[in-house]
């Protein structure tokens, strides 16, 4: 519902206490998740009241949960001209721009403003890194990272981000260190342990690359991805028996993407002189369809 949809009366639009129960009810109606609602309400409470800093705010976080995010940057902008020192506006200006609109370069504007009014705030300057991370500016991505560790010290989310960026700067032993501290907070997290293990593969700690990657595999059994990964990192140990077996797992779960990947991988060729590798592949060439025809000449990886 639009303001001009709105069919109050002039006498109840001029009304102060219709305001507020347009407001309430607005409110009310969000709590809920009743978000056509709310807005309805919201649209007639500004209608009555169109300079109204907290209509106009609510109004916006209800158009983002309706997923009309221009329309909600359009009510904090208003929301903003009333009062333009608002924390809480800013920032959640700049979350929409950044993570639904992928407006990076206005959403480290709106955190920055929000910065001035709350230089130490936690989330601005987490949400200011991962915009600079989207944009791939991972130097300063990492300062923010490292402001938002000095309010957060123990947090999970910061020290995971912060090892992303040290790892796409080249810096991996200071990136192993931030996934460490990640993980004290979040033992059981996947994608750290995953990164971890990618980590130890890179650097040619293969051992070290197997164990990350069977921890993987406890929290998730069937990732194909770690125990294709563990196979090759298993041979480049001379621990052919143990690629072999965490290859047939991969194959097991996915055999039209690591049959012809086995097939063409020169970190495995070690194994395709062995028995049990040609049984395995001619098995499953054998017994699934469309993969009968399947020669070399796929990528390494995914």
């Amino acid at each position: 519902m639009t303001l001009e949809d709105s069919r109050l009366t002039p006498h109840l639009e001029a009304r102060w206490e219709n305001y507020w129960l347009c407001y309430k009810q607005g409110k009310r109606f969000f709590e809920r998740g009743h978000y056509t609602a709310a807005l309805a309400c919201f649209d007639r409470a500004i209608l009555v009241r169109p300079n109204d800093y907290w209509s106009l705010y609510h109004r916006a976080n209800t158009l983002v949960e309706l997923g009309e995010f221009e329309r909600a940057i359009d009510s904090f902008d208003k929301a903003l001209d009333e009062r333009p020192r608002d924390y809480w506006a800013w920032y959640n200006r700049g979350v929409v721009l950044s993570e639904e609109m992928g407006e990076f370069e206005r959403a480290i504007a709106s955190f920055d403003k929000a910065l001035r009014l709350r230089p130490h705030d936690y989330w601005a300057w987490f949400r200011r890194g991962d915009a600079l991370r989207y944009l791939q500016e991972y130097r300063a991505a990492l300062s923010c990272y490292e402001e938002a560790l000095d309010n957060r010290p123990s947090d999970f989310w910061s020290w995971f981000r912060k090892g992303d960026c040290l790892r796409h700067l080249g810096k991996l032993e200071e990136s192993e260190i931030a996934y460490r501290e990640a993980l004290k907070n979040e033992p059981d997290d996947f994608d750290t342990r995953y990164k971890l293990a990618e980590l130890y593969r890179i650097q040619g700690d293969y051992r070290s690359a197997i164990a990350q990657y069977d921890a993987c595999l406890d929290l998730e059994p069937e990732d194909t991805y770690s125990w294709y990964n563990q196979a090759c990192c298993a041979v480049l140990d001379n621990d052919l028996d143990g690629a072999m077996r965490s290859l047939a797992k991969a194959v097991e779960l996915a055999p039209e993407i690591y049959v012809p990947l086995a097939m063409d991988d020169l970190e495995l060729k070690p194994l395709w002189k062995r028995s049990d590798f040609h049984r395995l592949m001619q098995f499953v060439r054998r017994n699934v369809r469309g993969l009968d025809g399947i020669d070399e000449g796929r990528s390494r990886r995914l």
